[in-house]
């Protein structure tokens, strides 16, 4: 138990969204029941607006935990321009065809990777030097940086958004609060993110790499390039949630048989 005494650990917790129903989000709520009970209180940022009556905003609020979200306009306005910067990036990349083609033939020789893989890394590499980009950073790192503040945070946890979202965004707002910054991949990112270099420079700047699995761990290294140690910690499920069936007397043996719940995704194979 924790000194009754001592300071309490404040951890700003960093979701993409809360969904409806979620893995991500049900696992961050048994996390903030957990760090409560070892002394450490917890804030939650989410990157997009939220329903009133959503689920786990309920449970939240209901626990006294504080909920906000970013500003409405601001994800869309995220969303949207990087919409344009991507048109924007491919047209620089067409315009200037004779060079883009020689880039591409150099970097599929020098990393040995295929030709997609070198033409997402020249596209982001252009997208990344857009001013559109400069100024979707920048609005973003306000906002992250005004909430750490006035939430007093200690720590930043984002959590990793798992199938098509690209956590870059977050993590460099966070990272610009210098605040200690830990990431957790809660899925296994999409294949497309494969030779994003700026989501593997943006990886670099959490301070604690977290998967929820092995595979989880390996794609953080080979698809997005991770390179600092990775610790895998598992999902676990509370045991008020998980009642144990009283034991059946002679009962037939038959085969154990496991259900899981999940959302059909071209990661999970």
């Amino acid at each position: 138990m924790a000194d009754a005494d001592a300071p309490r650990l404040r951890v700003g917790m960093v979701l993409e969204e809360l969904a409806e129903a979620g893995g991500i989000e049900a696992s961050v709520v048994t996390l903030i029941e957990a760090l409560r009970a070892v002394g450490c209180d917890s804030v939650v940022l989410t990157c997009q607006p939220f329903a009133a009556d959503n689920q786990y905003a309920l449970q939240l609020r209901q626990a006294g935990v504080p909920l906000h979200s970013l500003p409405d306009g601001l994800a869309g306005a995220r969303d949207r321009l990087a919409e344009v910067t991507d048109v924007a990036a491919q047209t620089v990349l067409i315009l200037l065809l004779p060079l883009s083609l020689l880039a591409l033939l150099g970097l599929t020789l020098a990393r040995r990777q295929s030709w997609r893989a070198s033409w997402r890394s020249l596209r982001g590499w252009v997208r990344a030097r857009l001013p559109v980009q400069a100024l979707v950073r920048r609005n973003w790192a306000r906002a992250v940086q005004r909430w750490s503040r006035q939430a007093r945070l200690d720590v930043i946890h984002v959590h990793g958004f798992g199938g098509g979202a690209n956590p870059a965004g977050a993590l460099l707002a966070a990272a610009g609060t210098h605040l200690p910054l830990v990431y957790s991949e809660h899925g296994i990112p999409w294949p497309s993110l494969r030779g994003e270099r700026e989501l593997q420079r943006h990886l670099a700047l959490a301070h604690r790499l977290i998967a929820v699995s092995r595979a989880a761990a390996h794609a953080l290294r080979e698809v997005c390039g991770a390179t600092q140690p990775i610790e895998v910690i598992y999902h676990v499920v509370p045991e008020a949630a998980a009642p144990q069936p009283a034991p059946a007397v002679n009962a037939p043996v038959a085969p154990l048989v496991f259900g899981c719940a999940s959302m059909l995704r071209p990661p999970k194979g």
